[in-house]
């Protein structure tokens, strides 16, 4: 199951319920209408010309303005945005890897560049961006593999920047680490009671702001047992007490169009088990190995549905 926690001093808001409830079985085509939201959709400047001389400005324009016609229509505002982050969270058995594995085929995968891919892969995870159009085949295939028990959260909203962290954990477990970093050189070490997180924060495009740019990192948590004090808002106030590693190492980013969503899923490599992907994206469940496929999608709407 993935569990959901943000930044501390902000709150996360949920929309409002679709009405539609989820559980196993036809999960998988439920979630086209939960994870979506949105019913069964997942669905100044200057000029110079010629040899003129440069001229100064009215007095009333200053370097910055341009002495332009004043009958030109202003340019449109852009639109204020709010932003939403589905999940969707579908765990296919081990046994059905390779069949599982023709979800691809329905995604693209060169939205990273090679060097970045290469890492990935070599760490376990593997990365593709579909689109609403082909997700009732991504839905079928996954069902066809045996994926089970879906987790579909209402999707939460929170402010540009404000990072969310997505526990694949149920509970702390002890686990030994491994990560290849750029240098080509394994790491590890030994993290008892800890959980897994992926910290995932988004912006909107620069070049175009019903697009947004998503940036993922793996991180794990170990709770030392002990409590010290932050200061926010609020005052003064205990918190628990936290070792943490960020393994930028394996970070990415990438632009998601509207109507798009991001798997992210694991690689040949996360059958190696200690190694980072195997041990964010698989678990064991009644004596039996699992692979998580996560669907992230984050939307761009206009602030005025809130209002």
């Amino acid at each position: 199951m993935v569990r959901v926690r943000g930044a501390s001093g902000v709150g996360l808001r949920r929309p409002a319920a679709t009405g539609v409830r989820g559980g196993v079985g036809r999960s998988l085509a439920l979630c086209a209408l939960v994870v979506i939201g949105g019913g069964c959709q997942w669905s100044g400047r200057a000029r110079v010309s010629g040899n003129d001389a440069p001229r100064m400005p009215p007095s009333a324009d200053t370097a910055f303005t341009t002495a332009e016609p004043h009958d030109e229509q202003p340019a449109p505002r852009q639109p204020r945005v709010v932003y939403e982050l589905a999940v969707l969270h579908a765990r296919v058995p081990h046994d059905a890897f390779e069949q599982a594995a023709q979800v691809w085929s329905f995604l693209r995968e060169d939205v990273l560049d090679a060097d970045t891919q290469l890492r990935l892969r070599n760490n376990g995870l593997r990365i593709g961006i579909g689109h609403q159009r082909r997700w009732g085949e991504i839905r079928d295939t996954l069902e066809a593999a045996g994926a089970e028990s879906i987790v579909f959260p209402q999707p939460l909203r929170a402010p540009a920047g404000f990072s969310i962290g997505l526990e694949l954990d149920t509970a702390p477990r002890e686990q030994t680490l491994f990560y290849m970093g750029p240098d080509g050189v394994l790491s590890g070490a030994t993290w008892p009671e800890s959980r897994n997180v992926l910290r995932v924060s988004y912006y909107p495009d620069v070049s175009d702001i019903h697009n947004v740019r998503l940036f993922v990192v793996p991180e794990v948590y170990r709770q030392r047992g002990d409590w010290k004090w932050i200061r926010s808002q609020a005052g003064i106030a205990p918190a628990p007490d936290q070792a943490r590693e960020v393994y930028s190492a394996v970070a990415f980013n990438v632009v998601l169009e509207p109507g798009e969503f991001l798997l992210i899923a694991p690689s040949e490599n996360a059958r190696i088990r200690g190694l980072l992907g195997g041990a964010f994206l698989s678990s064991l469940s009644a004596g039996r190995w699992y692979d998580s496929y996560i669907f992230l999608r984050p939307e761009a709407k206009p602030i005025s549905e809130y209002d």
